[in-house]
Formats: C-alpha cells, sequence, structure tokens
C-alpha cells in the first residue's frame, strides 16, 4: 500500500516538474547583471521594496551610485472605480488600476527603453463592508508583488535586445 501512494507521488511530482509549472512570482533566466540603481519619484514605497525583493532573489544587488543599470521610475497611481452597484444603489463592485511609468538607463547613462508603463488591474467585492478596507490593503499588497515582476520581466527583454 505504501509503495502504491510513493509512486503515485513521484509521478505526480513527475508531471509538475515536466508541465513546466512554476512557483508563483518565478521569473525567466536570470538577468546577466550584477547591480541596478532605482531612481524613484517616491521614496520608501511598498513598491519599491518589492521590486528590491525580486531583484535581490535574482542575485543583483541594488546600489546607490555607479551602476551596470539604472531603473528610473515614474509616480505610483492609483485609480479605484465603481464596476457594481447593488439593490440598495451602493457600490457592491470596485476595481483597482495601479500603474508606475518607468525607463530604463544603461551604465553611461543612455537611454535603452522608451518611457514604458506597467499596470495591474483588479476587482473586488464590496457589498459585505466588515474588512473591506483591510481587502483592499492585501489586494494592493498583492498588485505590487505582480508589477514588480511585471516589470522585471520587462527589463530582461530590454537588456536582451540591447546586448545583442
Amino acid at each position: 500500500m505504501h509503495a502504491v501512494k510513493l509512486c503515485l507521488t513521484l509521478t505526480l511530482l513527475a508531471l509538475l516538474t515536466g508541465c513546466g509549472w512554476q512557483l508563483r512570482g518565478s521569473l525567466m533566466p536570470p538577468l546577466e547583471i550584477d547591480n541596478i540603481r532605482i531612481v524613484s519619484a517616491e521614496q520608501h514605497t511598498d513598491l519599491l521594496r518589492e521590486l528590491e525583493d525580486a531583484l535581490l532573489n535574482q542575485d543583483i544587488n541594488v546600489v546607490e551610485s555607479s551602476a551596470d543599470y539604472t531603473l528610473a521610475l515614474g509616480e505610483e497611481e492609483l485609480r479605484r472605480r465603481t464596476v457594481g452597484v447593488g439593490a440598495d444603489s451602493l457600490a457592491a463592485a470596485f476595481e483597482l488600476k495601479l500603474s508606475i511609468d518607468y525607463q530604463v538607463f544603461n551604465g553611461e547613462g543612455t537611454l535603452i527603453s522608451a518611457q514604458e508603463q506597467a499596470s495591474i488591474t483588479r476587482s473586488y467585492d464590496a457589498s459585505d463592508t466588515t474588512g473591506l478596507e483591510r481587502e483592499q490593503d492585501l489586494l494592493l499588497a498583492d498588485m505590487r508583488r505582480d508589477l514588480a515582476q511585471q516589470i522585471l520581466r520587462r527589463i530582461y527583454f530590454i537588456l536582451q535586445e540591447s546586448q545583442s
């Protein structure tokens, strides 16, 4: 009986690894850089912390000066709009859109990508008002994590194009 369970577990594990499944947040192959500088219109934000963590997970150091590349970030923009109204004519669902403009420069300060925008949109149910603010905060944290991953994936392609 134990041999059957072990065989089934190993088979499922082999299927998962063979199908290309990855943990959420996994990036493409590691970026071929040692360090990067982040210049931001806003300081000490949650998005900056997410970007720094994601870069460190790729073994890329975030430095203050003289870096291989510079990532210039604009201001984070959050838009919230009502997408559903309940029977009592109050908002029952909202949509959040988080976006940021960015550019990438090489070590000499030459622009290697046009200004681009990364954005994430999520909806949530507002019909149950208990914990609504906490739900929005959790959703925003998740959106910032996804936004950081989106920026890093795009940087990967920008650097591939500039190095070839």
